[in-house]
């Protein structure tokens, strides 16, 4: 578990001899951090809720959707990557991939994910998502054509077609408590839908993975301190192909319910996308550069520096099987600072708090909003507001803060056919997103009208999220 050195008092910290509100600190830093006033914070809608969804009641998801030699969609379980919760897939009358879920996973989404296979992003494709209580649709943004893909033109699914060619989507979502208090507990269902294919899990029957790798000189290195704690990973390298690959420790090395990839701020603005791959003992990533049209291979000094910079970081992110009967299940052994300081070996269950929140943007003037739905919850947050540098900063809930072992950001469909991709920086008490149009080719500046406009359509919105351990 994280290090706290702060000594607490009643809600109070004791700072140099000074006895000052823990909140007021926290405001006050993370305002400093972003450069804004206190006044450009939005107001919290009363459906908002600080406090976070206990583990107990997490229902987790995921499932892999392959391409076969036609383009056309299809779910795949397998061993080293179970489908769990998504009953079929279809194609939608829009063109986009529509993953459908079993009636047990058919509940409040407090988490989303979606990423694209490393064959994929090497192509320079990429994905978007919404997402209700029974589906989760995703739209995939090409950008050597320029604009999304449409699965309904048989020259788009030639895109898509591959050997290894497929997304990944996933999902933590929260059980209804009964009457009497209790969890109404998930049904899992093992291979209730064929093999490797279950209705749902939940968060007793899995592990969270999660680490930050950094590139300050192109060359990457885990980045783990007492604001981010990297769960789950032994070591990191550049594979003979130019990939990263993230080494998995002994004790995660299990099959895949979920993963995800993020580039952060800093490589977001320079148009960087990433796909992930693998996933048993380790996860391989593939970067790809907008700017320059083609994929990066990190043997290349010139690609690595295209990486490199004393914050550019990438945030990783995974659920991993410990309790599946069939699956190579992962160890919930956590074994604090096993690999190094801040390196935990896994994680046990109900250490790990998973938040997240839709930020929607108005029709009238293109403002984030935090939004609290009965599909999608908002939990953990406090704030939304447009930074002076014309980002989105959120503001974690006092409830809610802790060191970081992972962050994960979707644009939502509508946002995806600008090919908008969102990094993130922060994460413990702020986090900070810089956004990126792929179609542009450029960061956009929402304290400008024309920017935000991109963002005004409805069905335009990010779903943002977080794991933190559990204090």
């Amino acid at each position: 578990m994280p290090r706290h050195p702060a000594r607490k008092t009643g809600g109070l910290a004791d700072v140099g001899g000074w006895r000052v509100s823990l909140r007021a600190v926290v405001v006050l830093v993370l305002l400093l951090l972003v450069g804004v006033s206190p006044s450009a914070s939005a107001s919290v809608p009363a459906a908002v809720s600080p406090h976070p969804i206990d583990p107990e009641r997490y229902v987790v998801g995921g499932c892999a959707v392959a391409f076969d030699a036609y383009g056309s969609p299809r779910l795949k379980p397998s061993l080293s990557q179970p489908c769990i919760g998504a009953r079929s897939v279809t194609v939608t009358p829009m063109g986009d991939v529509n993953v459908l879920l079993t009636d047990t996973s058919r509940l409040p989404v407090i988490r989303l994910f979606v990423s694209v296979s490393t064959p994929l992003a090497w192509r320079g494709i990429a994905a978007g998502a919404s997402n209700g209580n029974d589906t989760v649709a995703v739209r995939l943004y090409d950008d050597l054509l320029g604009r999304r893909l449409d699965l309904r033109r048989s020259d788009d699914r030639r895109r898509l077609a591959s050997a290894g060619g497929q997304i990944t989507v996933g999902w933590t979502k929260a059980a209804p408590v009964g009457s009497d208090g209790q969890v109404v507990a998930a049904d899992p269902g093992i291979n209730a839908l064929g093999a490797y294919h279950d209705l749902a899990t939940t968060d007793a029957e899995t592990v969270q993975g999660g680490c930050v790798v950094r590139f300050e000189t192109g060359m990457p290195r885990i980045h783990a301190n007492a604001a981010h704690i990297c769960v789950g990973v032994r070591s990191v390298e550049i594979t003979s192909m130019g990939k990263l690959a993230v080494n998995l420790t002994p004790e995660q090395r299990g099959s895949v319910v979920n993963a995800q990839a993020d580039p952060d701020d800093t490589l977001t603005s320079r148009g960087i996308i990433m796909g992930t791959a693998g996933g048993l003992a380790a996860f391989h990533y593939q970067f790809y550069d907008s700017r320059l049209n083609r994929p990066l291979n990190l043997n290349s000094a010139t690609d690595r520096a295209r990486l490199a910079g004393p914050t550019s970081n990438v945030w990783l992110t995974w659920t991993k099987t410990a309790g599946r009967p069939g699956a190579i299940n992962a160890s919930q052994d956590p074994g604090p600072d096993t690999y190094g300081p801040y390196m935990n070996a896994s994680s046990e269950p109900g250490s790990v708090i998973q938040t997240g929140c839709t930020i929607r943007f108005a029709q009238v003037d293109g403002q984030p909003y935090l939004s609290d739905t009965s599909a999608v919850r908002c939990t953990g947050v406090e704030s939304v507001w447009v930074t002076s540098t014309g980002a989105i900063a959120v503001a974690t809930s006092a409830e809610a803060s802790a060191p970081v072992i992972s962050t994960t950001t979707v644009s939502s469909r509508t946002v995806t056919d600008y090919g908008v991709r969102a990094g993130l920086s922060g994460g413990s008490s702020t986090s900070a997103y810089a956004l990126y149009s792929l179609r542009l080719g450029r960061v956009l500046d929402l304290r400008k009208q024309a920017d935000r406009a991109v963002l005004q359509r409805s069905g335009s919105w990010l779903s943002v999220g977080w794991s933190r351990p559990r204090m």
